[in-house]
């Protein structure tokens, strides 16, 4: 009883600071790949700081997926 009153494995593990670095660590890699997504598509790159936002990460992907892409407008003939 006084483990889950105290923060249970929290705070008895010498981990838990790795989780929310990891987090970053992830956070930042996501970002930094969709950034040059971004720019190769033609958007601005800082749209790929969005994906960072959770539930606009999600409308942005939307919106990328299936718009027309300006750096390949007048290249493709349909």
């Amino acid at each position: 009883m006084n483990e889950m009153m105290s923060g249970g494995m929290m705070s008895s593990g010498s981990m838990w600071p790795f989780g929310p670095m990891m987090m970053l660590v992830c956070a930042a890699l996501i970002i930094v790949a969709f950034w040059f997504i971004f720019k190769k598509a033609g958007y601005p790159p800082w749209l790929g700081l969005l994906m960072g936002v959770p539930i606009v990460n999600l409308a942005v992907l939307y919106f990328l997926a299936f718009s027309d892409w300006p750096s390949l407008r007048g290249s493709v003939k349909e």
